[in-house]
């Protein structure tokens, strides 16, 4: 399957990967967030990504990466 640079396609590739245990890496939660921050995604989606996270907790690189993204904003 070809990779996408849509942000909606990223958010439900990486809510998958989190509703199945996988972490996030740190560039990857600064691009979701940085797109958040560009309006470039859906109130359902965020949500969607943050309830995941926290159902299977954050780690240190996941929330260092959506802090970078805001701190770039």
């Amino acid at each position: 399957m070809a990779e996408t640079s849509d942000p909606s396609d990223q958010f439900r590739r990486a809510i998958d990967r989190v509703c199945e245990g996988e972490s996030l890496a740190f560039d990857e939660l600064r691009a979701l967030m940085a797109a958040v921050v560009q309006g470039a995604v859906s109130a359902p989606l965020l949500t969607g990504l943050l309830v995941a996270l926290k159902a299977k907790g954050e780690t240190t690189e996941e929330i260092g990466g959506a802090a970078r993204a805001l701190r770039d904003a």
